[in-house]
């Protein structure tokens, strides 16, 4: 008899996540990360039903149209067949107020999305282009889109609302929206578990923390605000993001003859932590700063003075959101921490419980995410509405 499964795609910037899961009871078959695409050395992480491992691949991963040509050839390889996948999900950040709830993808669709590609430039066009590849793959299965700004749907007007004039959102929907919602999601229901208290009984705070940051607070189980705004640049100091800054400043640089498109490319790509510590990478930031992590070694002294600046910045910012967030809640049961930095990295996650220790009587987590596993949850339900 065919298994049905559900196959699941998280692009990053330099990544691609993909997950297989059994579709009735959602238990993964495999998950699988190819990491360093369009960069020397691309490998493969992956773990299966019967083993786990990396490998190496032999030739670069041009872009993300080729990494889906090789997670494909990379599911056969594991003995799984193509044939077997029911229906496919993928995460897509934005799709502005026209898309918040999961939706069954079609190329109208992604000619509709591709509007928001500006809004989110890490990611849209990543998400869209790996989108497009597996309608042409799998033109016969359902491809559905979960969006990381489904969890703040809810926001209401006084804080989704920039005090701006008002054709500023009547006209062009300038708002704040929030991302990384899938995860923010997903951690905050599993906390809940950690807890043992209904997800409706809950202010958390959670925190997820990676390449890209951010920090959402949650009332009685709903999503109030998040530290990203209307696109993913806000908020905290990220890998080459810069977060909050004087909006003022853009206006400066217009005056002094910059031009938009290199201010828009200088904010995304050549800021955060990568502007100050001249690496995008936060583990070679924590070795600088002291910490031991296999495979990095401590740069010369300016650069890891440069580090630590970066590194005592980032802490600072989250103190700044948590702290916020604490007062707008009144009271907190737990913070939560995840992502790749957030939820694996036992020194950043020590260093914040002590940063956190005016926090008392609150419960101080750190939890893995799996945005993989709520897109297949979600598409999993969109399936039995479409059958019903």
């Amino acid at each position: 008899m065919a298994r049905r499964l559900i196959l699941v795609f998280n692009a990053g910037s330099s990544s691609l996540k993909f997950s297989l899961f059994e579709a009735g009871s959602l238990q993964p078959v495999l998950q699988a990360n190819i990491e360093r695409i369009g960069l020397s050395r691309p490998a493969i992480n992956y773990k299966t039903e019967e083993r786990d491992g990396i490998v190496y691949l032999k030739t670069k991963i041009t872009d993300h149209t080729a990494a889906l040509s090789t997670a494909f050839a990379f599911i056969i390889w594991s003995g799984l067949s193509i044939a077997d996948i029911a229906v496919v999900g993928h995460r897509v950040v934005h799709g502005g107020e026209e898309f918040y709830q999961p939706t069954v993808i079609d190329k109208k669709v992604i000619n509709r999305l591709r509007r928001y590609n500006h809004l989110a430039p890490l990611h849209n066009p990543i998400n869209l282009s790996v989108i497009s590849a597996c309608l042409d793959i799998l033109p016969k299965v359902k491809n559905i889109a979960c969006f990381d700004t489904e969890w703040y749907k809810n926001f209401k007007p006084e804080y989704f609302l920039y005090p701006l004039p008002w054709q500023f959102y009547q006209k062009f929907r300038i708002r704040r929206y929030g991302f990384h919602g899938l995860s923010h999601e997903y951690v905050a229901r599993q906390a809940a578990k950690v807890l043992d208290k209904p997800l409706s009984q809950l202010n958390l705070i959670t925190c997820h923390l990676g390449s890209g940051s951010s920090v959402t607070a949650v009332a009685k189980g709903k999503a109030v605000a998040n530290s990203m705004g209307f696109t993913p640049l806000s908020g905290l100091p990220m890998a080459s993001r810069s977060g909050d800054f004087d909006p003022n400043i853009i206006l400066y640089l217009l005056d002094l003859g910059e031009k938009p498109d290199s201010i828009y490319k200088d904010l995304n790509t050549k800021s955060g932590w990568l502007a100050v510590a001249g690496t995008a990478d936060f583990r070679q930031i924590m070795v600088d700063a002291g910490y031991s992590i296999d495979g990095f070694k401590p740069r010369s002294k300016q650069q890891r003075e440069k580090s630590k600046l970066a590194l005592r910045q980032f802490i600072d910012a989250i103190s700044f959101y948590v702290g916020g967030y604490a007062a707008k809640l009144k009271k907190v049961h737990a913070v939560v921490f995840t992502g790749g930095i957030g939820g694996e990295n036992k020194h950043f996650f020590n260093i914040m419980t002590k940063e956190l220790s005016w926090l008392r009587s609150v419960s101080l987590l750190q939890i893995p995410t799996n945005e993989e596993l709520i897109i297949a949850a979600k598409v999993k339900a969109i399936l039995r509405k479409v059958k019903k």
